[in-house]
């Protein structure tokens, strides 16, 4: 926009003679920063939307097969809360999670 801008007519000097205050009202000029603020948000809004997509992606690779340093149990851990008393040993937690889920489906408790 800066050449757009000095080659204006209004005969602005110094800092303002790269601005659009060296532009003249109703001159076809004007609508280059028009133009441009539409290009420019068209191009921002295709990279946001690129990078949305590619992160959508990656993170559910990443959901789905987990970092290289973490193991399925960082993947799959679960917070419990107000376990009742009788469940409050590893053992008898470990038990009733598997009578729930299945044995496979608990690594430990």
């Amino acid at each position: 926009l800066i050449p757009c801008y000095a080659t204006g007519r209004h005969s602005e000097k110094g800092f303002y003679a790269s601005t659009i205050a060296n532009l003249q009202k109703g001159r076809p000029r004007m609508w280059a920063p028009v133009a441009y603020a539409y290009f420019f948000t068209a191009v921002i809004l295709r990279l946001l939307t690129k990078e949305a997509r590619r992160y959508a992606r990656l993170r559910t690779r990443f959901l789905a097969e987990g970092d290289d340093d973490d193991g399925p149990q960082a993947r799959c851990s679960v917070v419990v809360e107000r376990v009742p008393k009788a469940l409050r040993s590893d053992d008898a937690l470990t038990a009733y999670f598997r009578r729930l889920m299945g044995a496979d489906a608990v690594h430990s408790a």
